[in-house]
């Protein structure tokens, strides 16, 4: 099982796709290493292609809008879900990743629309290492917002490594 997968049922609803490129960083102890551009894409794209390609069918991951962070999560499901459009793996015919059709408003066609809007959208984000969406309190009132992992809850850290380990275990 991919460690991003252990990370993404920890949460009943899915994880964020920052919240999952940092946890892979904890996992890897460069959490805190800036990246350029390039390298923090090409993480993003090595996710979702993994989302698309390596869990065993049925199980899959649909990318669909989250109320209670307010975005996109990734969401494992024990089976395709109906009603959602899916992205065909090119290696595996009963393997694909799924998502809601449109995400920020923009239509995914494609791998590459979906790796697009969702790089435009979390770029800021991933380049500053804000990778946990949370409620913070600002000038208009309570509202999320992306922080680093050590602005969070003390054991953020400890959490996703807990859930990294249990990753391991057969």
């Amino acid at each position: 099982m991919p460690s991003w997968l252990r990370v993404t049922k920890t949460f009943g609803t899915g994880a964020t796709l920052p919240y999952l490129l940092g946890a892979m960083r904890v996992e890897s102890g460069t959490e805190e290493q800036a990246f350029d551009e390039s390298t923090s894409r090409g993480e993003l794209e090595a996710l979702l292609v993994s989302m698309r390609d390596d869990l065993p069918p049925t199980d899959c991951v649909c990318i669909q809008h989250c109320g209670f962070v307010d975005g996109y999560v990734a969401a494992w499901h024990a089976a395709p879900p109906s009603g959602r459009a899916r992205i065909q793996s090119p290696y595996h015919a009963d393997r694909g990743l799924y998502h809601c059709g449109k995400i920020y408003g923009e239509r995914i066609t494609d791998f590459d629309s979906l790796l697009d809007v969702l790089w435009r959208r979390h770029e800021e984000f991933i380049l500053q290492r804000r990778f946990s969406r949370e409620w913070v309190t600002s000038l208009n009132g309570e509202e999320r917002d992306w922080l680093r992992f050590d602005q969070c809850e003390t054991d953020k850290c400890d959490e996703i490594r807990k859930a990294l380990a249990a990753a391991n275990i057969p």
